[in-house]
């Protein structure tokens, strides 16, 4: 992580740090602001829910799978001594 002086202080957008995205990203940010009507900020509020969101629901998926026992198997091995 880089280190700033002392006397540099982060731009920040409504509490949120911009000083860490390159050109590219603010310019997306900034079509995208101005295609929903939304501010920048709105915006990194909004993508930054659905992103914790979509890892939410990542981690949740084994929990969701359902695992069927495969009869035949099953039968195979309770049979062996």
């Amino acid at each position: 992580m880089r280190t700033l002086p002392r006397n540099v202080t982060p731009f920040k957008l409504d509490g949120w740090p911009v000083d860490v995205l390159d050109l590219t990203a603010m310019v997306e940010l900034r079509k995208l602001a101005d295609h929903t009507g939304w501010t920048i900020a709105e915006v990194m509020h909004e993508v930054t829910q659905e992103y914790v969101a979509r890892r939410q629901a990542e981690n949740e998926l084994p929990a969701k799978i359902l695992k069927f026992p495969n009869t035949k198997l099953a039968a195979r091995l309770s049979s062996k001594p």
